[in-house]
């Protein structure tokens, strides 16, 4: 016959292993949430110009242009192709074609930027005011 310490034993060995997995997801959805683009405080406007969009982007903490990728969350506002990225004085400019399926043009679009970084790929996410196609469609937001 058994005596009531084996079972007792094994309840506790349970109670550590379903511990141990939970830090071990706890600690993986925290690192899910750090992957995901982070909110930014960067001042944005866009202009359309013809077939073309362009976002300038100010602020502190704007990347470098090296490895800059940047796509508009919203479908049918910009093409597939990879954008066009540069600096234009403290600014940085991200411009892309028009989606051939672009119709009304939203009063502001979601904007993500990605940059390769030693953890893997860091994004920076900035709501964008769209603003009358007419002039100044290449000026930077200051």
């Amino acid at each position: 016959m058994h005596s009531g310490q084996g079972f007792a034993r094994a309840r506790s060995s349970d109670r550590r292993g379903a511990g141990q997995a939970r830090s071990r997801w706890t600690a993986q959805f925290a690192h899910a949430r750090l992957d995901q683009p982070q909110a930014t405080a960067w001042k944005s406007e866009a202009h359309i110009a013809g077939d073309r969009i362009t976002i300038a982007l100010s602020g502190p903490g704007l990347p470098d242009t090296k490895g800059l990728d940047a796509f508009v969350e919203e479908r049918k506002l910009v093409d597939n192709k990879p954008p066009q990225i540069r600096r234009d004085g403290d600014a940085l400019v991200v411009e892309a074609a028009k989606s051939e399926y672009f119709g009304t043009s939203p009063a502001t679009f979601d904007l993500v930027v990605t940059a390769p970084s030693a953890a893997g790929i860091r994004g920076w996410r900035v709501r964008v005011p769209l603003l009358d196609g007419g002039a100044g469609a290449s000026a930077p937001a200051r």
